[in-house]
């Protein structure tokens, strides 16, 4: 999302983004789709990256769930 929005990220940015996409995973794990839910509120509560950058994720994100899937049924 920062590449494609051309927004600078530096060492302290992305250790912040780090610790509270951390923290506000921990509750996700077990809910179908919740990353891309728990992601938009990370970047909201960061303020560093435009949330409305997630209109780039969210076009593959259908395929990226059934794919997680598949590997979850697999493996």
């Amino acid at each position: 999302i920062a590449q494609a929005t051309n927004s600078q990220m530096d060492i302290v940015h992305q250790i912040t983004l780090l610790i509270v996409l951390l923290l506000s995973s921990k509750g996700a794990a077990g809910v179908t789709g919740s990353g891309f839910i728990v992601l938009a509120a990370t970047l909201s509560a960061v303020g560093h990256l435009p949330v409305a950058g997630l209109a780039l994720i969210l076009g593959i994100d259908r395929f990226m769930s059934e794919a997680r899937a598949l590997t979850n049924l697999v493996g």
